[in-house]
């Protein structure tokens, strides 16, 4: 059964939304997903979108490994966006 609550506080992000970065943006979205978790969301929703966003499906499914990993330790709910093939290969 589905927890509505999880929808409380959910944060939702991409590599697409740290364009603006110099750098790396994909540590940029951890270390922001990070500090989100330790201030309590509810729940984290990876959205890649648009010509921002990043292209390789390879760097894609790492970041998205990532984010999942952190989302596990702190006992967040990890969803992906649009990526129905990814979403199934990381079980999201």
């Amino acid at each position: 059964m589905f927890d509505a609550d999880c929808l409380k506080l959910m944060f939702v992000a991409g590599s697409q939304d740290f364009y603006h970065i110099k750098g790396d943006r994909t540590n940029a979205l951890l270390d922001t997903l990070e500090l989100a978790l330790q201030s309590k969301i509810t729940a984290f929703q990876f959205r890649q979108k648009g010509d921002l966003a990043l292209q390789d499906p390879v760097e894609i499914k790492r970041l998205a490994l990532e984010c999942q990993k952190l989302c596990k330790k702190y006992g967040a709910p990890f969803i992906i966006n649009d990526e129905v093939r990814l979403a199934l290969e990381l079980k999201a």
